[in-house]
């Protein structure tokens, strides 16, 4: 019986070879990681950037201001994100081959941060 670390490295391997697949037939390959809390979104994202030196993006950077947090936003899943600023500042760009350059949110001051790059 396998231990639970190495079923999950396991699991990384499936993964690492499907995204080096792609890189052979592909310039970019786009990742995206969905889970509830505490189920390893991060941990994979840091093992994924360890591997392949690539840009993460975390929703929690996109959450929306307080302005935009309507109920009837909030009763849509995933709607407390601002998926529109996400789009525009992260996805545009990103498809173009551009800078991505983003304003983290701010849970402490519920506000936009400087950009970054």
């Amino acid at each position: 019986m396998q231990s639970e670390q190495g079923n999950e490295n396991n699991k990384f391997q499936e993964l690492y070879k499907h995204i080096d697949k792609l890189l052979k037939e592909k310039e970019r390959v786009i990742v995206v990681i969905e889970g509830g809390s505490a189920s390893g979104k991060t941990t994979l994202a840091e093992e994924l950037n360890q591997r392949y030196h690539c840009n993460i993006f975390h929703m929690d950077d996109f959450f929306l201001r307080p302005a935009q947090r309507t109920q009837e936003r909030l009763e849509e899943p995933g709607g407390n994100v601002d998926r529109e600023r996400f789009y525009e500042e992260v996805v545009i760009p990103l498809s173009k081959g551009g800078i991505i350059n983003y304003s983290r949110f701010d849970c402490s001051t519920l506000s936009l941060l400087p950009p970054q790059k």
